[in-house]
């Protein structure tokens, strides 16, 4: 689990999909970016309609993320039901959290 706090880049409106037992899932895609590069960001089921009416340029906080390979062999961040996620009113006076892992790949 890794902690990160950055600028939202992209994002992707939620998609709904069915999994393989027949139940609804829901998914959204954003980018997020800090002083150390770039990372997708998966909000999954009930974390995919908790950000609201985020925007391009709004700052976040998210705690507790499973880090995981993704589907272009890059490094996501998950974020699943225990994650934690603070929309910032404000610009951070530090881009990297004294607790957060930096946003790189580990290439």
């Amino acid at each position: 689990k890794t902690n990160v706090v950055g600028i939202i880049q992209q994002i992707h409106p939620p998609s709904t999909f069915q999994r393989k037992d027949g139940t609804p899932g829901k998914v959204r895609r954003l980018q997020l970016e800090d002083d150390t590069g770039r990372i997708t960001v998966v909000l999954w089921n009930q974390k995919a309609d908790e950000l609201g009416d985020i925007e391009r340029g709004d700052y976040i906080q998210i705690m507790g993320a499973r880090v995981k390979e993704g589907r272009d062999s890059q490094v996501e961040l998950q974020v699943e039901s225990k994650t934690q996620i603070q929309i910032l009113k404000k610009k951070p006076t530090y881009l990297i959290s004294p607790s957060a892992s930096p946003i790189r790949s580990p290439n």
